[in-house]
């Protein structure tokens, strides 16, 4: 939805839900917005007090009968494989291969110590892509 500052009409995806409820009610409404020439492909202009219109509705008719869960809150959490702990790392992990050649050609214990809790100590981060399937039962 887009939104135009001082203007009576805003801009709809087409795939938006308030879109098919107006597809759904042409015949009660007396307006087809199929006969409607998108604008740039995607987007349909509907008048502010339509759109406030139809989304009240979906919300009494629809979702107020479906039950929903909140994912502004949706955490995860990971674990290593076989629950170990994260700095339970043996000799021949991925640990040792993070610490540069120079320090482990040196093979001086204190530099190789000091790489190795830097790695420990250094904040890593994870970024997976989820896809979440659901499906509205009314």
């Amino acid at each position: 939805m887009l939104q135009v500052n001082g203007q009576s009409y805003i801009f709809v995806s087409q795939h938006h839900p308030v879109v098919a409820l107006l597809h759904q009610n042409a015949e009660h409404l007396n307006a087809d917005i199929s006969q409607q020439q998108l604008i740039d492909g995607e987007w349909y202009k509907i008048t502010r007090q339509v759109m406030s219109t139809c989304c009240a509705t979906l919300r009494s008719q629809v979702l107020s009968k479906v039950s929903s869960h909140d994912l502004n809150n949706f955490s995860v959490q990971i674990h290593r494989i076989s629950n170990k702990e994260w700095n339970d790392i043996k000799a021949n992990e991925k640990l040792l291969s993070l610490i540069p050649d120079h320090i482990m050609d040196s093979e001086d214990q204190v530099k190789i110590s000091a790489a190795v809790k830097g790695i420990l100590k250094r904040q890593f981060s994870f970024t997976a892509r989820m896809e979440l399937q659901y499906e509205v039962c009314v």
